[in-house]
């Protein structure tokens, strides 16, 4: 199933997006400006730019390659966030085998680290696919925000 979702996002609809996309672009100050009043590190994340929409750009990868990306307004533009392609896989970052469940790549980015894996499901639930993700850690830490509680008893009901 995991091949199946990565398959979903091809290589041609990668070199699409990607087209779109440029590394810091002219709006370098902006972006760091941006990751730093978040607390996250732009060159350890891989972080890419929007040009056309003005979003901070956060690569999925699988296995090291891109294979997805998540978009996330620097300037209220709505929607707040954009996915650009189709694969579900959630956005991670860090190393361990200890996985923090957030629901956005800024928080992932925030809490990631040499010990725990931010683990942004870009939601409030959990779809079969994450939970596959996530079957290989030790340990998952459900961090949602609060307004995701109900889902999160929920999922946690159905497991």
């Amino acid at each position: 199933m995991h091949s199946e979702i990565v398959n979903q996002f091809t290589h041609k609809s990668l070199a699409f997006f990607w087209t779109s996309w440029s590394r810091w672009a002219s709006r370098d100050k902006d972006i760091k400006s941006w990751c730093d009043t978040w607390g996250i590190d732009a060159d350890a994340m891989d972080l890419r730019y929007d040009v056309k929409e003005n979003r901070v750009v956060f690569p999925i990868k699988d296995k090291g390659r891109i294979v997805d990306a998540t978009g996330r307004s620097m300037y209220r533009r709505l929607p707040k966030w954009k996915r650009y392609g189709a694969s579900d896989l959630p956005f991670s970052f860090g190393c361990g085998n200890i996985a923090v469940v957030v629901e956005d790549c800024v928080s992932a980015g925030v809490v990631g680290s040499d010990v725990l894996v931010g683990v942004a499901v870009l939601g409030t639930s959990l779809s079969d696919s994450h939970k596959l993700f996530l079957s290989q850690f030790s340990t998952a830490i459900i961090a949602l925000d609060p307004d995701a509680l109900p889902k999160s008893f929920a999922c946690l009901a159905s497991t």
